[in-house]
């Protein structure tokens, strides 16, 4: 395994893993089910915001003969049109775009779901560590499911204290970007700022 040079294994991980909780590796069996994922890194050296970036294969088959994707539940398709989002943002003026940054990393998973999520890995000092993803993990079949079943709460949750960014939530949402409205420059600022 080659190590990015100027970042230990462990300031890497942290990087890119928001949500984990970590532990020493053992390898006795466990009473519930684990699914440990493999996982690689893809460097580019290039990228202004993330020059190391972890992929995770929920795809893999277990000893099982499945992978964690082949039983997980998908949910219903949540990705809107692009031709409806494009067709949503014509009607304004004014438009805006923005990114939900590290979508998934924001979306914390229920404890009991943390033992499908784990990995190994080498910290600094060479000893194997398993770590378990506490939020939605990229690269398992449901991700994009939650992601968009997140921002509809969201969006009933708080559609009293935030009217203005009902709309592009719903209307002009493309994987996790964001479009948005207005016919006037002051209504805009209000609404991206929701």
């Amino acid at each position: 395994m080659r190590r990015v040079a100027g970042s230990s294994s462990s300031l890497a991980l942290s990087d890119q893993l928001t949500g984990v909780s970590g532990g020493t590796w053992s390898p006795q069996a466990h009473s519930t089910p684990e699914y440990f994922f493999p996982h690689h890194g893809v460097l580019r050296a290039s990228s202004e915001t993330t020059e190391l970036r972890v992929v995770f294969n929920g795809s893999n088959k277990t000893s099982s003969g499945q992978s964690l994707n082949e039983i997980m539940h998908t949910g219903a398709k949540p990705q809107a049109d692009i031709s409806d989002v494009l067709l949503f943002t014509r009607w304004r003026k004014l438009i805006f775009m923005t990114d939900i940054t590290k979508v998934f990393r924001q979306i914390r998973v229920h404890p009991d779901n943390w033992p499908l999520q784990q990995i190994l890995w080498t910290d600094s000092n060479g000893d194997i560590v398993t770590y378990q993803l506490t939020t939605v993990t990229y690269g398992t079949r449901s991700a994009p499911f939650l992601s968009i079943r997140v921002l509809h709460q969201l969006v009933e949750d708080e559609v009293s204290k935030y009217l203005l960014a009902v709309e592009p939530l719903m209307k002009g949402r493309y994987v996790d970007d964001i479009c948005g409205g207005a016919d006037s420059a002051e209504e805009l600022l209000r609404t991206a700022h929701q």
